[in-house]
């Protein structure tokens, strides 16, 4: 399965999911509501890759210099080459069995250090504000439709 399908049925059947108890729950559609309601899922994956950064950094510094040692981000015809035969994560073609490892999830940020190579390295701002948003948001963004959603709810 590509990455890119999975993490739509990830992001999408949440989303769906608390739409619908919105809509039961109130008897309206509220597109703002549902926007918010996206917005706080798609949130949540971004913390989970955040939270990967941080505990899996040694495999992604490691990729990311073993990549440069073999000219992956040169400009030259064998870097490109490099680059055109190894696509970045949401385009790969995954087994089911590793989606759900963070080791997977870890080519989020090694692909990306191929634009930024500040998530390579800990001292950088970059990689200490995702870490520490990724540790200080993923429980509040988990919590937060439901306790929205039982807090307004007409049965409290």
């Amino acid at each position: 399965m590509l990455a890119f399908t999975y993490l739509g049925i990830v992001i999408g059947v949440p989303t769906l999911l608390l739409s619908l108890w919105h809509y039961l729950t109130y008897q309206s559609l509220n597109y703002l509501a549902y926007a918010m309601i996206f917005f706080l899922v798609i949130n949540t994956v971004i913390c989970v890759w955040e939270l990967v950064l941080f505990y899996c950094f040694d495999s992604i510094e490691a990729i990311h210099q073993k990549r440069e040692k073999a000219g992956f981000y040169k400009m030259t015809p064998e870097g490109r080459k490099q680059r055109e035969n190894e696509p970045i994560i949401v385009f790969k073609d995954l087994p089911l069995k590793t989606l759900l490892d963070p080791r997977t999830w870890a080519y989020v940020w090694i692909d990306y250090s191929r634009f930024d190579t500040s998530y390579v390295d800990t001292q950088s701002f970059g990689y200490n504000i995702d870490v520490g948003n990724g540790h200080s948001t993923f429980i509040l963004y988990v919590l937060h439709p439901f306790v929205a959603l039982l807090a307004l709810s007409p049965l409290t």
